[in-house]
């Protein structure tokens, strides 16, 4: 109880006064609380008031929800001794607080920005996607094993050995290196020739004519899967390795009658060759080199009425070589 001295002037203020006095002691007796709040006592004849949940303020007059704490448009309500933010899409939280972007969701850089009921990403070069997660490697541009890497707003492929291309597309057969209808594979990072015949070498390059097998200034070419030597004319062989040291001539008569048969004696004198003649239906006369004498021989020959011969004359000319010769022809 509080006491104070009052100087009472009038009988009407002396009931003033009284009404004063009673209701001064007890400052909570007009119970200014609301909502079911305590009152108490603060000195000097004021009052604190003690709140149930969810009132506040000095006399318990406002609710959780009187200072709208829902942000972002949402709608508060009370919920036992507490609130409860219906939120609005896209937002989210105690108090609607976060929205989309609250996460971070933009990656390698991306500005985010609420858009409608989600959010947008705003991605830098040359970075793509819905969060920007996509860079120019994503979508593994690299092949044949080759590493990609970002590289000045695009991607740069670090290609593995003979793998070349923008993308390493370039294997080692890709510029086509097998010759003459060879067949190019890959085998451990290079290229591997299967060459037809009658080609070789690691780029089936090779031909038998490659390696010159026609001597003595002969022309090689193929023919046949094989090579063949067209020679000069004063060699011969397979590969023009024999020199031609005679001159065969053949003449070819016929006849249906049987021939013949005379006998002539030759007389040959030189100085300068010796000549060989044999007596057979073909004949042969052929000079070999000078022996300085003289002979006389007997030649058989066939004088056929329509008769048919062969016969072969080789001769071996010397350089710088002379002769002189008669023939004397005895009838028998």
């Amino acid at each position: 109880m509080f006491l104070r001295s009052v100087t009472i002037v009038s009988f009407s203020d002396f009931w003033k006064q009284l009404i004063y006095l009673i209701t001064s002691t007890d400052p909570c007796k007009t119970n200014p609380c609301k909502n079911g709040g305590t009152c108490k006592p603060d000195g000097k004849s004021k009052t604190k008031c003690e709140c149930k949940l969810p009132y506040t303020g000095p006399i318990c007059e406002q609710d959780l929800c009187s200072q709208n704490p829902c942000q972002n448009g949402g709608t508060c309500k009370i919920v036992g001794t507490s609130f409860k933010c219906d939120c609005k899409v896209p937002y989210s939280g105690q108090k609607c607080e976060k929205d989309p972007c609250t996460t971070k969701p933009c990656l390698n850089g991306g500005t985010c920005s609420v858009s409608i009921n989600s959010f947008k990403c705003h991605c830098p070069t040359p970075y793509s996607g819905n969060t920007c997660e996509k860079d120019p490697c994503s979508g593994k541009p690299c092949l044949n094993g080759g590493t990609c890497s970002v590289f000045k707003n695009s991607f740069k492929c670090n290609c593995p050995t003979n793998y070349s291309g923008n993308t390493c597309e370039k294997d080692p057969c890709f510029g086509k290196p097998c010759l003459n209808g060879g067949t190019c594979s890959v085998d451990k990072n290079f290229y591997k020739c299967q060459c037809p015949t009658p080609y070789s070498g690691n780029t089936c390059e090779k031909d038998p004519c490659t390696d010159k097998p026609c001597l003595n200034g002969g022309t090689c070419r193929l023919e046949k899967k094989n090579f063949k030597c067209d020679c000069l004319s004063q060699y011969m062989g397979n590969k023009c390795e024999i020199e031609k040291t005679s001159t065969t001539q053949t003449s070819t008569s016929t006849t249906k009658q049987p021939p013949i048969v005379t006998t002539t004696k030759i007389s040959t004198e030189t100085t300068s060759f010796t000549p060989f003649i044999s007596t057979s239906p073909v004949f042969n006369e052929t000079t070999y080199t000078p022996m300085n004498f003289t002979e006389e021989i007997n030649i058989t020959t066939y004088e056929p009425s329509n008769f048919t011969y062969d016969f072969n004359i080789t001769t071996y000319e010397p350089s710088n070589f002379t002769y002189d010769f008669n023939i004397t022809t005895y009838e028998p």
